[in-house]
This record gives C-alpha cells, structure tokens and sequence, in this order.
C-alpha cells in the first residue's frame, strides 16, 4: 500500500479525483432546487394528516403529490433569489406574463400567501396566511451530503497521505 501511495501518478490521479469531485460535490449542496428529488412533508393541521411530495424538474414544471389526491398533480413554477413561485398559469403565455409580474413588483409577489416559498437544495419553507409554517424536507439531498462528504474526506485524506509519500520517497532518494 505503502509504494502504491507513494507513486507520482497515484499522488497526480488522486489529486484530480479530489478535485474534481470537490466541484461536484459543492455544486450539488448548493445548488437552488434538487431537481428531480423529492422533498418531503408530514404534518398535522387542525386534526388532519397531510402528507405530500414535491419534485422539481429543471424544466420548470413540479409534480405534487399527496395523500389527498389519488394521482399527482402537475404544474410550474418559477424560481428566483432563493424563492420558488408556484405558478397559477396554464399557457406558456400565461406563465410568461406572471413572470413579468412577479419581476415587476417582487416585494410584493413575496407576501402574495402560499404563493412564494425558500427553496434550496436540502428544504422548502412555505408561509401560510394564519402564520402556519410548512417544511418540505429533501431526504435524499441531505443523504448524498452526508455520504459524498465522508467520500470526499477519504479522498483528502489518501491524497495528502499519497503526496507527503511521494515527497519522503523523492527525498530518500
């Protein structure tokens, strides 16, 4: 293991496999919407279980699904700064102009109710009219996290290990 690590292509190979995967992995945990995930909510309100998910495809539209309904339901939103809008429009026309609108008076687009939401890769908070806050949780989002940010602290580990290998051999020499 010793003269594997102490190699110059493994030290070089490791070390742009860490880098490369750094990238990746700090593109994934901050990235706006965990497209095609789900985000997940169970709650109770005023004696009801609700239990829904919410997954967003990169092409502006999300499916819904909850234990309400019997099939999911499609429809788009529209993301900007950190807050996903759920559109009312059904027309690609439609959705244009509520954009334009949403862009015109932002604030305000904000405080419409259950109309604006934080989003981010890991959670969706909605605010509701009587103060009632809805979480949506993204299971899969927070697992790739917590796997990928053990991985990527094995591959530091093996590079700096590889590297001070690769120097105390070269300097043996």
């Amino acid at each position: 293991m010793k003269n594997i690590l102490s190699s110059k292509k493994t030290a070089i190979v490791l070390a742009a496999l860490t880098v490369i995967s750094m990238i990746f992995y700090v593109y994934m945990i901050a990235r706006p919407i965990s497209y095609g995930m789900e985000y997940h909510n169970e709650s109770v309100y005023e004696g009801q279980v609700f239990e829904g998910t919410l997954q967003f495809d990169s092409d502006n539209t999300v499916l819904t699904r909850n234990s309400n309904f019997i099939e999911g339901i499609e429809s788009r939103y529209y993301y900007k700064n950190g807050y996903i809008f759920f559109m009312v429009a059904n027309t690609e026309a439609e959705y244009e102009k509520e954009v334009d609108e949403i862009n015109a008076d932002f604030d305000q687009a904000l405080k419409t109710p259950f109309y604006a939401s934080e989003i981010n890769a890991f959670r969706l908070v909605s605010k509701g009219i009587d103060g009632y806050t809805t979480v949506y949780s993204c299971a899969s989002a927070i697992v790739f996290a917590a796997a990928c940010g053990a991985v990527e602290l094995i591959l530091l580990g093996f590079t700096a290990a590889s590297l001070i290998l690769y120097k105390k051999s070269k300097i043996a020499k």
